[in-house]
């Protein structure tokens, strides 16, 4: 076996054990993957505190909610790339993609459905619907970051059934 130190690495001694201990390298891809998503994992804490906009123009105990759980998933989803974690990244990304981003598609529909049935066009409407969308784009941001978390889950599970196969 030979054993191979992880270098250019943010968080090494962070990693699973899997991949500092094991006589299987890190792969470049995984390595990069996971240096730009750590980085994107802040980002995703800036966006999820940066939703709090919406709740300031929508004001639901719904949305507060949908905050919290979002600010909590972004802290969970960062110290799962920073482990390296396979599930932790998955749910992450499942979170991400699938509850972000049909919230926002929600919201920008139900916004936009409910200022076409209104009989009169009012001038505000339009302004409103920015706003909207300006307040929106933190989740898009957010939605955008699971999908690249995704890309780096599939990277994860490509090497670790390699792994696999190769181990027997």
């Amino acid at each position: 076996f030979e054993r191979v130190a992880v270098k250019n690495i943010y968080f090494r001694h962070h990693l699973k054990p899997e991949f500092t201990r094991s006589h299987h390298p890190l792969p470049d891809n995984i390595r990069v993957g996971r240096n730009r998503g750590i980085i994107m994992g802040y980002g995703e804490i800036i966006c999820s505190l940066a939703s709090f906009l919406l709740y300031d123009l929508l004001r639901s105990r719904v949305i507060i909610l949908f905050i919290l759980l979002t600010i909590m998933a972004s802290v969970a989803g960062l110290w799962a790339k920073i482990r390296l974690s396979y599930c932790g990244m998955l749910s992450h990304a499942c979170y991400s993609i699938s509850i972000i981003g049909g919230f926002d598609v929600y919201i920008l529909l139900s916004q936009f459905l409910q200022n076409t049935n209104t009989n009169g066009r009012s001038d505000k409407s339009m302004t409103d619907n920015v706003v909207l969308i300006v307040c929106s784009l933190p989740l898009l941001g957010l939605l955008a970051m699971g999908i690249s978390n995704l890309l780096l889950v599939l990277k994860l599970d490509a090497e670790l059934e390699a792994r696999k196969i190769s181990d027997q």
